[in-house]
């Protein structure tokens, strides 16, 4: 699991700011806070966003809620966004934003993070744990990813975790 010091620049500011301002302004409700994508491969460019997962507690059900609701994290990283504009960067933060029930369940996306997530906070593991189950997995599927244009594809040998695993809990 890579860390907090392989963010590559320019975005280390920008990322950096925003889970500062995330944990000071939510800090009781933050789980696990990981940068995936372009940015955690650097494959990014001057265009790329930076994928953030957000695990949390007592999240409203709507999606646009838990946007609203780290609507300030964003905004008080929105200065450096535009800083980072006016230098030929034109970026910003992606959010998903699991509830912690809702992420101890086998998602899709958790194939890539497991290989390329930078984890920012973890204090008690949990996103970590998720992450280590799910290379468990691979290994168990003979999975193998296979670069095939502009990004990454899964291939499996004994059957298809996105299908055998979507909806099972993996993490208690």
């Amino acid at each position: 699991m890579r860390g907090a010091g392989e963010l590559p620049s320019p975005y280390v500011e920008l990322i950096t700011r925003f889970v500062e301002e995330l944990l000071s302004r939510h800090g009781d409700d933050v789980v696990s806070v990981a940068v995936f994508g372009s940015v955690a491969r650097g494959s990014f460019d001057d265009t790329s966003d930076v994928d953030v997962l957000i695990v949390m507690e007592r999240l409203p059900k709507s999606r646009f809620k838990r946007y609203e609701l780290i609507g300030d994290a964003l905004d008080a990283v929105e200065p450096l966004r535009e800083r980072l504009a006016r230098m030929g960067v034109y970026t910003g933060i992606s959010p998903v934003i699991l509830d912690l029930e809702e992420a101890k369940y086998f998602r899709p996306l958790y194939l890539d993070l497991a290989y390329d997530a930078i984890v920012l906070y973890d204090e008690k593991g949990f996103l970590t744990g998720i992450l280590e189950r799910v290379r468990e997995y691979v290994e168990e599927f003979g999975g193998e990813r296979v670069w095939m244009g502009k990004r990454w594809l899964w291939r499996f040998e004994k059957g298809n975790p996105l299908i055998e695993l979507c909806g099972v809990k993996i993490v208690e």
